[in-house]
């Protein structure tokens, strides 16, 4: 790095300069690192293109803070429209909220219930403001399914088989690497366009994005693997799921 920054001509402000050591171990060989005789701060999460990755690798930290961002945004929206029609605060909350939310969703999405929970949680309080539906004896899911607000669960689905569908049909080079036909087919059990499922040793790889892109793909019928613009591909992925 410091070769390159002399190279380029490049000043880094250390002082914002820090590393993060990614290992599941409960204890480490912690190691120094230093740019231009400068110690570097170690840290356990780092944001990164508006994503915070973790020591761990898991997405705790990411869906913390942007559940956070987005409870503080919705609060803000529910005191700037108090009496602001519904489809107002609907579009309100599509716009500054659920897009917080779902930023780039299809690479980070939980697996475990409790993330998913909290995600969804934010929705649900949304909901409630949107139809000013404050009686927690009223359905939940009643309301957002009048408001047709999907789960965002499904949403990250759509978007995380979209995205796959692009890399499938539009960077062909992945074909002998990442995206590979199957050892072995059966046309009762995948589709066609069927590709070799991806496994590891621990959840935070059979959980991430490919390995559960993958799965999901398998399982789509003939006729949608079959379409190759990924417009249509997103009409009909909703009318099936």
């Amino acid at each position: 790095i410091e070769n390159w920054c002399s190279l380029w001509m490049m000043e880094l402000n250390i002082r914002k300069c820090s590393f993060m050591q990614i290992s599941r171990k409960r204890s480490n060989l912690t190691y120094p690192y230093s740019l231009f005789s400068e110690d570097l701060l170690q840290v356990e999460s780092y944001r990164y293109l508006g994503i915070t990755i973790n020591s761990k690798l898991t997405w705790v930290d990411h869906i913390t803070k942007i559940t956070a961002d987005a409870s503080r945004t919705l609060g803000l929206i529910r005191r700037s429209l108090p009496s602001s029609p519904a489809n107002i605060r609907k579009l309100a909350y599509e716009t500054f909220v659920r897009s917080r939310l779902e930023y780039a969703s299809a690479i980070w999405s939980p697996h475990q219930f409790y993330l998913i929970n909290m995600l969804e949680a934010v929705q649900n309080r949304a909901a409630r403001f949107i139809s000013s539906t404050y009686d927690f004896h009223s359905s939940v899911s009643s309301i957002k399914s009048s408001l047709d607000l999907t789960s965002l669960a499904l949403r990250r689905k759509v978007a995380r088989l979209c995205l796959f569908h692009k890399l499938f049909f539009n960077f062909p080079y992945l074909r002998g690497s990442l995206i590979s036909p199957p050892f072995r087919t059966s046309r009762r059990l995948f589709n066609s366009n069927s590709v070799q499922r991806l496994h590891g040793s621990t959840n935070a790889f059979n959980k991430s994005f490919f390995p559960t892109a993958i799965e999901e793909w398998n399982l789509l019928p003939d006729s949608l693997t079959n379409v190759h613009d990924a417009t249509r591909f997103k009409a009909m992925l909703l009318d099936h799921l």
